[in-house]
């Protein structure tokens, strides 16, 4: 029998996907700010020619009768810990509780397999490959291998929803309406104008490709962006590239960045375009196997020469004696064979001899090539034509030297990318809200203009002189460039390049992070300024003002790695410091070969003590930058001849960055590791070295946590006896996956042949097994080849009131008969949930999704408590033609039941009227239980437990303490006795317990009072106390 029980959800059902898996995605180490929650399914999810009869399976392994099991007094808790799956328990509870329905009704023959490892599954037919009797999260994390496995004979995944003929092997979801032609007929580009002319609400912020997200979001978490194109958030390059060892949203739901690396890789990493730098080898996929293009790729370095096996292939076999011989290729051929950009742009080299340099050298093009059916030609009048192809000589197009053959294509795409059209797509330049480039046909959304990004074939939207009187200036950043006032656009805040003249763009400040005044209560006078100035009786008021008598070190201050004393006295006698309690660690200048201590009197004096100036971390000049984490622990050189200061990647690189060599002084000399300095072992480096690795390597900051579940229930609770406080031992267990996993005895799946998925064993009988694979809700096929339709939502909710009382948010993807596609539940607490964001999946229930009808995700609010309901909520569906619908809702959650209204069209027969909380002029009908339908007119028999809700024929609302599809199965972590004094038990979310299987933590609130409870005594539990 397994040690970690694998409880399979969905198995007893006839949808389109079953028998999953849930994994829980802990990513608070992420985003110190907010924390994502997110449940990952991987289930079977078969293309319908590959479907397999797994109710016919014979299996080997021992079975109980449901009425053997009751006689021998198990529990459907126990079946639980046997690895059942949830359907079987619920359906075992069922049957102890003797209860006859229609649909309900189970047999005492009815059986529960005991399956021997490595099996599992209803009739033990699964099995991980290769087998590992570990926890599901370690499996999964597990399943992404670290950055030094080589990924050989890698899979790619394809969009097979869109009939495109392309060069590369197949479209990849990410580039429809990417702006670059892949479809030799443009049809990944059609109706990607309605995204263009697309305008948002006030209260949203419009994500550059067109997309509306609550302006909340905007610079809110730098590494979870709600845009699809990722432009809410400052660019990070860091987070994208370990996409391939990461299944969260923040990797599997965005598109590549604009005006950056925009060749997709199908796991979340972007590459410069159709390179070989894929993790998963998307890029070296599209390279031909034929000896020109070998030839070419040793020459100009296309494979990596980092490789051994291709340095000796080129050598030896493609150009012996480092000569490559003219005979490899024709007289004229293109390289690469694939266009570099919109299915028609090409490299035509003439054949000559070529000499295989020990350095790669960029071999330049004869010719540039193309097909002049989407306007090229009006950049490009006069050319000549080579195989009834329009051809420009490559040296006559003006493009600046590069040494690296990446930058040459990016340099010819840069040339021809504002060029293209797509074809009859030019009827909307009338629309108010474009911009007709000058001297074209093209026409771009006024949201591009002055974004850093060439769009028009002249380059005139980036010269456009009246940028800050365009109707989305407040959303704009406003600066000058060669002294001239310009507005830029939000896509080029935090990009890492500096646009302005005084290159404010890049400075974290207030303005770049935050378009609104919103901001938590903790960040007052925490020495680092959120608010924008407001004038206030003459003054300019922030929230760092008036903060004389607020305690800069206190319990929520000290050790974060922030100085929010000017002298640093929060951060004193802490961690990795050896100081004595009152001093700082130092380098001085005149003994820059050993970490000094400096008494805090002579910290933040104004007077620099320190190398670095790291004694002067709230110096004008760093506050003026911001005076972020980063600014705090940056590099600054004595004599400010490098006003911006510079991280770790330039410390002791043999290059002086300030001018007086402050940042090599300390440095050990005549090293041979070619690694940056912080990136070697701390054993390779002298002790000042770690110093200043630990000081400039700094985490985000730990935000102070002041909770909700720190203040009273309101009304208060009068509270007449005694209690007993009883220690917190809160313990978490998720795997993270951006933790270090244990290298010895890991076997990885065979070739990555499951793509995102993870490698299971079907058993048909005792000599036969089948690969197949479990696969995330973004990808289906029988090894997860193919990318899924999908709505992607992230919800972020407020509650009014009710703090301390618990919800369900129910969350249904329908179409324009509100008829079901899929369904999930979210359970809320606001004391514990207030910042947290929840990535939700919601498919649709055919693959591909009907293109005839309409679709819209609707979300119910009940009380978890009373089951009550609340409030609803409704999101239509835009831009059917995207694969991946990239939804961010925030949702304020009224004090009150919202009231049925007065009537609606057509009437309801079994249920009331009611309006959505965000469209007062939508009605819907709400039925009664046991009815359905959009005028509550269809009857059905209601299957769920007595005591919970039947929301619809397919969804069971259950109480605190009961869980499963029809809320049969009982949470036992919660004791009634427990709970004194009116007290009320409320249980976790059980799927997270599942899937962790670990202990969360338990609180009891007893009016002012918190008591903390062993997490050893109940498993994913909280206690409150309610009237």
């Amino acid at each position: 029998m397994l040690q970690n029980p694998l409880n399979m959800y969905d198995v007893d059902h006839h949808r389109l996907d079953g028998y999953c898996l849930l994994y829980s995605v802990n990513n608070t180490h992420l985003s110190p700010d907010k924390s994502i929650y997110q449940l990952i399914s991987y289930c079977l999810r078969p293309a319908e020619q590959s479907l397999i009869n797994l109710s016919s399976i014979v299996t080997f392994d021992s079975n109980f009768t449901f009425s053997t099991l009751r006689e021998k007094d198990i529990s459907s808790e126990q079946l639980l810990s046997w690895s059942a799956s949830i359907d079987l328990a619920e359906r075992y509870q069922v049957f102890l509780n003797d209860i006859s329905s229609s649909s309900l009704t189970f047999k005492k023959e009815d059986l529960f397999y005991s399956c021997l490892w490595p099996w599992f599954g209803p009739l033990c037919q699964f099995s991980f490959d290769p087998p590992d009797n570990i926890s599901f999260d370690t499996i999964v994390a597990r399943n992404f291998p670290p950055d030094y496995v080589i990924l050989k004979d890698a899979r790619i995944t394809c969009y097979k929803h869109l009939d495109c003929n392309t060069s590369i092997p197949c479209l990849d979801w990410r580039e429809i309406c990417n702006g670059k032609i892949d479809c030799v007929d443009g049809s990944d580009e059609l109706n990607c104008w309605q995204l263009e002319i697309n305008e948002c609400a006030e209260n949203e912020f419009r994500c550059h490709n067109g997309q509306c997200i609550p302006a909340e979001f905007f610079h809110d978490t730098s590494s979870n962006p709600e845009c699809l194109d990722t432009t809410d958030e400052r660019l990070l390059t860091g987070s994208i590239t370990t996409c391939f060892k990461d299944p969260t949203f923040r990797c599997e739901e965005h598109s590549c960045r604009p005006g950056y690396e925009d060749f997709p890789c199908g796991d979340g990493s972007c590459i410069v375009e159709k390179t070989n730098r894929c993790r998963n080898k998307r890029g070296q996929m599209i390279l031909s196997d034929d000896l020109c293009s070998k030839t070419m790729e040793c020459i100009t370095n296309a494979k990596s020469f980092s490789d051994n096996a291709v340095r000796e292939a080129c050598s030896t076999k493609i150009c012996p004696g480092l000569i490559c011989p003219k005979s490899n290729c024709p007289s004229l051929y293109q390289f690469p064979l694939y266009p570099i950009l919109f299915g028609n742009v090409r490299l035509i080299y003439k054949n000559q001899d070529r000499q295989l340099n020990a350095i790669p050298i960029v071999e330049l093009p004869t010719y540039v090539c193309y097909d002049d059916q989407h306007y090229i030609s009006q950049c490009f009048p006069s050319a000549i034509r080579i195989n009834d192809s329009a051809c420009h000589d490559f040296d006559k197009l003006g493009l600046p030297m590069v040494f690296i053959y990446n930058q040459l294509i990016i340099e010819v795409q840069k040339l021809f990318r504002p060029c293209i059209i797509v074809s009859n797509e030019t009827h909307y330049c009338n629309h108010s809200t474009m911009y007709q480039c000058q001297n074209s046909t093209k026409c771009i959304s006024k949201h591009r203009l002055v974004d850093s990004i060439q769009n028009c074939p002249f380059n005139d939207d980036e010269m456009f002189n009246q940028s800050c009187s365009l109707n989305d200036s407040h959303r704009r950043f406003t600066c000058t460039i060669h002294k001239n006032k310009v507005c830029l656009a939000p896509l080029t805040i935090l990009d890492n390049i500096g646009n302005c003249d005084d290159k404010s763009d890049e400075f974290d400040t207030p303005t770049n992070r935050y378009y609104n005044e919103n901001f938590h209560f903790e960040r007052l006078c925490d020495s680092k300024q959120d608010a924008i100035p407001v004038s206030i009786d003459g003054l300019d008021e922030t929230d760092e003002n008036g903060c004389e008598h607020w305690p800069c070190n206190n319990t929520y201050t000290r050790c974060d790695g922030f100085w929010s004393c000017k002298d640093g006295a929060d951060e004193v006698n802490c961690p990795p410091s050896t100081c004595p309690e009152f001093e700082h660690s130092c380098v001085f200048p005149s003994n820059a070969s050993t970490v000094s201590c400096l008494p805090i009197a002579r910290a933040g004096d104004g007077i620099v003590d320190c190398l670095g100036e790291l004694d002067e971390r709230h110096s004008p000049l760093k506050n003026f930058l911001g005076g972020s984490e980063r600014i705090q622990n940056s590099f600054f050189c004595g004599n400010e001849s490098n006003k911006l200061g510079f991280g770790h990647n330039v410390l002791c690189n043999n290059q002086k960055q300030c001018q007086f060599g402050e940042d090599e002084v300390f440095c050990e000399k005549n090293v041979s590791s070619t690694k940056l300095l912080c990136n070697r072992e701390m054993s390779c480096r002298n002790r000042v070295e770690n110093y200043f690795c630990d000081v400039i390597i700094t985490k985000n900051r730990r935000r102070p946590s002041l909770k909700l579940r720190h203040m009273p229930a309101y009304p208060p609770k009068l509270i007449t006896y005694e209690t007993t406080s009883i220690t917190l031992s809160s313990t978490y267990r998720t795997i993270q996956l951006g933790q270090s996993i244990p290298t010895s005895n890991i076997r990885y799946p065979d070739s990555w042949r499951c793509n995102r998925g993870l490698a299971i064993l079907i058993r048909l009988n005792k000599s036969m097994n089948v690969p197949r694979c479990l696969c995330p809700p973004s990808y289906y096929g029988d090894k997860c080849e193919y990318q899924n339709q999908r709505v992607s939502l992230t919800l972020q909710i407020r509650m009014t009131s009710d703090w301390h009382i618990p919800f369900t948010f129910i969350l249904s993807l329908v179409d324009n008969e509100k008829n079901i596609e899929s369904k999930d539940y979210i359970e809320y607490w606001a004391i514990r949930d207030c910042d947290t964001k929840f990535d939700v999946y919601l498919l649709y229930s055919s693959r591909p999704k009907n293109p005839l009808k309409n679709f819209s995700v609707i979300i119910d609010a009940f009380n978890k408590l009373t089951l009550k309901y609340r409030a609803s909520w409704i999101f239509p569906i835009q831009f059917p033609f995207l694969p991946v619908h990239r939804l961010a809702v925030r949702l304020i959650v009224p004090t009150s039941t919202i009231g049925p209204h007065e009537n609606c069209t057509p009437s309801c027969i079994h249920g009331h009227c009611f309006t959505y909380v965000n469209n007062k002029n939508s009605t819907f009908c709400r039925c009664e239980s046991g009815w359905t339908g959009l005028q509550c007119n269809i009857q059905y028999t209601c299957d769920c437990a007595s005591d919970s809700l039947c929301v619809d024929n397919f969804t069971c609302l259950c109480p605190t303490d009961r869980f499963g599809p029809r809320c049969y199965l009982l949470q036992s972590t919660c004791h009634s006795e427990f709970c004194k004094n009116d007290g009320r038990c409320v249980s976790n979310d059980i799927r997270r317990a599942h899937s962790q299987q670990k202990k969360q933590y338990v609180v009891v609130l007893k009016s002012s009072q918190e008591i903390t409870v062993n997490a050893d005594a109940f498993e994913s539990t909280y206690h409150l106390i309610v009237d």
